[in-house]
């Protein structure tokens, strides 16, 4: 493959070498719909002010969002903390952890997954989107 820019050369790539399909982003969505428990409690971590998965609300018993910092909008329950420390979450209590581009962030994505991991209760779920080669191709 001849390297003509940065842009070129990603689009080039991902029509020779990915399959079609859908977005990351539906995938995402579709994965949290498939692993949500009917009643469950679901957490946004690091969900900003997105309210992402708020398509979850008719399936989940709870949705609570997660973040750095103080954030209001549609969940209805939102937690201050810092990721890269411990989660402001009873351990075990989760049933479906959500993060979208949040890894990227991190200076410790390793220790924010073992966090994740101790607030997920017995066969919960932990859903993450983070970005790769054909989103930062630069």
């Amino acid at each position: 493959m001849r390297r003509k820019g940065p842009r070129e050369w990603t689009r080039e790539l991902y029509r020779r070498w990915l399959p079609p399909g859908p977005d990351a982003h539906s995938t995402y969505l579709h994965l949290a719909r498939l692993h949500c428990p009917a009643g469950g409690m679901v957490v946004d971590l690091g969900c900003g002010e997105e309210d992402y998965l708020a398509c979850l609300e008719d399936q989940a018993g709870v949705i609570v969002g997660v973040d750095t910092r103080p954030v209001e909008g549609g969940y209805g329950l939102y937690l201050k903390a810092d990721l890269e420390g411990r989660l402001p979450l009873e351990p075990g209590s989760v049933d479906l952890a959500g993060c979208k581009f949040v890894l990227e962030h991190l200076e410790d994505p390793g220790g924010f997954m073992r966090n994740a991991r101790e607030a997920l209760a017995p066969g919960g779920k932990l859903l993450i989107l983070t970005a790769n080669v054909l989103y930062y191709p630069y």
